[in-house]
């Protein structure tokens, strides 16, 4: 029996359930971050992304979200992005294609050249 095909709307809904489990707030913006904000005990945790439109976009919620809820956060920055990437991966409930992890070690690299 073939599995349910999974579209953009589910990883959409994906994204926003593992926010609001976490209590992460999520704006609409060009570039992607993940934010801390606010006085240490009341701090707001956040992240700015793009809309999920393919799993490319999706991968890179995945991975802001690993900046906040992942482990390494410590470290290097090449290692902090590493661990959220890999945090990413583990928690995607779809296989990411060939486009969207080549997409992802061509931003991880990127942070070594």
């Amino acid at each position: 029996m073939p599995s349910p095909r999974i579209t953009v709307a589910d990883l959409d809904a994906h994204i926003q359930r593992v926010g609001e489990a976490h209590g992460i707030e999520r704006i609409g913006g060009r570039r992607a971050i993940a934010y801390r904000r606010g006085p240490a005990g009341r701090r707001r945790l956040g992240i700015r992304i793009p809309p999920i439109r393919s799993q490319v976009t999706y991968a890179v919620a995945l991975h802001e979200l690993g900046h906040l809820l992942g482990p390494g956060r410590s470290g290097t920055r090449l290692e902090k992005e590493a661990a959220a990437w890999r945090w990413a991966l583990a928690n995607s409930i779809v296989e990411l294609s060939d486009h969207a992890r080549r997409s992802a070690g061509r931003r991880l690299r990127s942070y070594v050249l």
